[in-house]
């Protein structure tokens, strides 16, 4: 017979330790810089439930706390966004990763996400009655401070698309991250970064004071119905530090005019910013001592957590700690032509603008002499430009790996407004027409022109749009790197060769277009990206994107298989669109589709054990290396790009483009078959477009509502 003492087993004389303990015990012993982060983790579990968790600071004032506000006073560009975007907002009309523009409210019924739909609980508690018993009075105390009585508080626990719903009373450490059941971590996660709010209160609107009052109470529901470290937006740190930034910044504009929050609205909610310093600081994402954009959006939001707690005794602490958290980690997670370590365009430009904003929010800090400080500042320009360098003609960037369309502030996104059929004809699986608002607000999501903003408004003290204007009140100071703009650039020229001696594989005729005579010959330009694995050939109205076999030493984990895979803009329009990403958890079998060589037009993997190219996260196993070569002829250029042999997977495959007088013409080493057909792209995470209609977003917003 075996006793149990809180885990480990008594036989005889002797401890069995459980082996889940047992790993770690030794990932301790391994990264001691671990430890702390473990044990935190079970002090939570084990005393959360006993006390309020809840930072109530007796005996101190708001203003002890929070530090002068930098955006008092200072004149902001109008928004671009549309007043009936806002008016949305302040009715709960959200659009949260392909759920479709709906009013979110207790008990609201919900479309389900493919095969899945959870049905609405009838009987849900009183907000103040869903969190922790020890938790109860303090949001209550929180809840009464919502100075309107028609205030219909949100469901910041329900993913409403699939309708399932997490419990705001557990502890946050002891709920897991499920795949394969249909429902949508992400969903609340996003809702809770409380990024519309900045959105919203930018918008010089005639009635801004509602804008203002409706931000307050969002705050105050939030704060309520979310304990500190229970619920499903605590789990994910990357998260809590994003919308700590994003209330900090919601906090400065609401008081930007010099006129302050009541006393105990603002004492709360400094003391909730305490609460997501306390935790960020607790449990950054750092594995074996490295991070990725998670860890970096840790730092950012730490950054603004300590800029705008001035008077709190860690502040300063924290603030170190986010200067040295980005000059060390940005190190490695930057390549040295300015690329994101993990292979997707879309990740590069939201780890880029994680870094910019958390730079300006650290200005007064940082230390210009350090050759770090200095070789990230580097770093930045390159990034800057790579992003430039990439966007289409219709402004948006490629899909080339994983994308979540996250982002560390949404201050002026590009919107259009649709009406429920015209949406209906532009999204593969629209909503159901009883759940979709009148309106549909589609954004582009894939647009980079805010990050290049806040980026040269950093960098080179550009000054566009209110993003910019904030960066600057920020900054204090003069741009880091004045009129030096034309210095940097993340992209390298590829001059053609003369015609190479070796003999191609045999190709066979895939697909041709038709193209203006002037994109041929000498009037194109080839230049590439080698840390994001990308060669770009650009001509008077051309634009085609090619993923080349990358040359990393591992697999990244937002890599694709989708080496040779390309993106073809022509004659005006997006002739060959990328996949994209269509969901993460929600559905495992569809992520490795998107991710997969097939779902690019490319060859499938000719192998039997799933496992050889997954790991149990769904990234990808099989690093795909290879070559290219640029090639000058008498009257044609052609691009080779060749993939070697991957034993027990593929044989050799090579892809070729052939530009010619007014005709593009793309080979390969294989026959196309309905095996190697491209997937639906999806517009943006968790929103797929028809395949027989698909518009790029100038289409879109030719089609948009006047408001």
């Amino acid at each position: 017979m075996s006793l149990r003492f809180g885990g480990p087993q008594a036989c005889g004389n002797f401890i069995k330790i459980p082996d889940m303990l047992l790993r770690h015990i030794k990932r301790a012993i391994a990264h001691p810089t671990d430890l702390l982060r473990v044990l935190m983790r079970e002090k939570h579990k084990r005393i959360g439930h006993l006390r309020c968790s809840y930072t109530v600071l007796p005996g101190r004032s708001a203003e002890t706390l929070l530090g002068e506000n930098p955006l008092q006073n200072v004149t902001l560009p109008e928004s671009t966004v549309p007043k009936a975007y806002t008016q949305a907002l302040i009715q709960h009309q959200f659009t949260i990763l392909g759920s479709g523009t709906q009013q979110q409210r207790y008990g609201m019924p919900c479309q389900g996400f493919e095969d899945f739909q959870y049905e609405s609980a009838a009987d849900i508690p009183s907000p103040e009655m869903q969190v922790n018993p020890s938790n109860r009075k303090r949001a209550a105390y929180v809840r009464q401070l919502i100075a309107d009585d028609t205030y219909e508080p949100i469901d910041w626990q329900l993913d409403f698309r699939s309708g399932y719903r997490w419990r705001a009373s557990q502890n946050a450490k002891t709920i897991p991250i499920v795949s394969g059941k249909g429902y949508d971590i992400k969903v609340p996660w996003e809702l809770a970064r409380l990024q519309h709010l900045p959105a919203m209160l930018l918008q010089d609107a005639p009635d801004k004071l509602k804008s203002r009052q409706e931000a307050v109470h969002q705050l105050l529901d939030f704060i309520a119905a979310n304990p500190p470290g229970f619920g499903v937006n605590w789990v994910s740190t990357m998260d809590v530090a994003i919308r700590a930034a994003n209330m900090v910044l919601s906090l400065w504009l609401i008081e930007k005019d010099g006129t302050l929050l009541p006393e105990p609205v603002r004492k709360v909610i400094a003391c909730s910013l305490v609460d997501h310093g306390k935790w960020v600081k607790a449990f950054p994402l750092l594995q074996k001592g490295r991070g990725n954009n998670h860890l970096l959006s840790d730092y950012a939001g730490m950054a603004f957590i300590a800029r705008a707690l001035h008077g709190y005794a860690a502040a300063p602490k924290w603030q170190q700690w986010a200067l040295e958290g980005l000059l060390t980690h940005c190190g490695y997670q930057f390549n040295a032509d300015g690329s994101n370590f993990e292979g997707s365009v879309n990740y590069h430009r939201l780890s880029t603008e994680i870094v910019v904003w958390g730079l300006a929010a650290l200005s007064p800090r940082m230390v210009h002499t350090d050759t770090r400080f200095t070789g990230l500042v580097s770093k930045l320009a390159r990034a800057s430009e790579i992003l430039r360098t990439l966007r289409r003609p219709d402004g948006c960037l490629p899909s080339f790996g994983e994308t979540d369309s996250g982002r560390f502030f949404n201050l002026n996104p590009r919107l259009v407004a649709l009406d429920r059929e015209t949406t209906s004809g532009v999204l593969l699986k629209p909503q159901m027409q009883d759940f979709m608002s009148d309106t549909q607000w589609l954004e582009a999501k894939n647009d980079p022109a805010e990050t290049l903003a806040v980026s040269e408004a950093l960098l080179f003290g550009y000054r566009q749009g209110p993003a910019a204007a904030i960066i600057a009140a920020l900054m204090q100071s003069e741009a880091l790197l004045p009129d030096q703009k034309a210095c940097y650039a993340g992209f390298e020229t590829v001059s053609p060769v003369e015609e190479s001696s070796a003999e191609p594989l045999p190709l066979y005729p895939q697909q041709e277009w038709k193209i203006s005579e002037d994109c041929t010959g000498t009037a194109l330009s080839c230049v590439k990206c080698s840390g994001l694995g990308l060669i770009l050939i650009r001509g008077r109205d051309l634009w085609l994107l090619v993923r080349l076999p990358m040359q990393s030493p591992e697999a990244m984990v937002h890599q694709e298989y989708d080496a040779l895979a390309f993106e073809l803009w022509a004659e005006g329009e997006l002739l060959v669109p990328e996949p994209g990403t269509y969901v993460y958890t929600p559905h495992p079998s569809l992520r490795k589709q998107y991710k997969s060589a097939a779902a690019h037009g490319l060859p499938p993997f000719d192998v039997s054990d799933d496992a050889a190219l997954w790991d149990k996260g769904g990234n990808i196993r099989r690093r795909q290396t290879g070559h290219f070569r640029w090639e000058q002829r008498a009257e044609e250029i052609r691009l080779y790009l060749d993939l070697p042999e991957a034993p027990g997977l593929t044989p050799p495959l090579q892809r070729c483009f052939r530009f010619t007088e007014g005709t593009l013409q793309v080979s390969g080493s294989w026959e196309t078959g309905a095996k190697t057909e491209a997937a639906t792209p999806a517009r943006a995470y968790g929103e797929l477009a028809k395949a027989t209609k698909w518009l790029d977003f100038r289409q879109l917003e030719k089609l948009s509502r006047a408001y």
